[in-house]
């Protein structure tokens, strides 16, 4: 419960950011976007992960790597956010891709254990998982508890 004045609001009352994402959505538009957003991660998390794998060292590998690298892990963290709006959401997904981008170079660093394409993979692997996730939970658990009871 979080004290609000001299009454108590519950977890359900209050704007929690935390709680808000693992409920429900009364916003059908909202979880439209969102949806779209998520596929259109997982396009760039595949399409980084076939240039890296195909394609020479420069231009369109180089492009798209640092993209994914800027917005994937960000907004596979933003997912777990309410976020209301999309200017919010995007500045958020890119301070904290690189944030941790740079966690994960110093604990490589730090661990004599430089591996960037490895860390990049796992990076990828763990934002696809959430990515998918979120994007299950909005397509298809998005009906109320009290209209899956009818």
């Amino acid at each position: 419960m979080i004290a609000a004045g001299d009454e108590f609001v519950t977890a359900e009352k209050s704007h929690s950011p935390l709680y808000a994402a693992k409920t429900d959505s009364q916003d059908p538009a909202r979880d439209r976007r969102r949806r779209q957003a998520d596929v259109a991660l997982l396009l760039l998390i595949g399409e980084a992960t076939a240039l890296n794998i195909a394609a020479p060292v420069g231009g369109a590998r180089t492009i798209v790597t640092f993209l994914a690298a800027v917005l994937v892990p960000g907004a596979a963290i933003v997912t777990w956010l309410d976020t209301r709006d999309g200017v919010q959401a995007v500045a958020l997904a890119i301070g904290l891709s690189l944030g941790v981008d740079i966690a994960v170079s110093l604990a490589m660093a730090w661990l004599g254990l430089w591996h960037p394409s490895l860390a990049a993979a796992g990076l990828a692997a763990i934002s696809a998982i959430v990515l998918a996730t979120d994007f299950a939970r909005r397509t298809f658990g998005s009906a109320s508890p009290s209209a899956r009871k009818s």
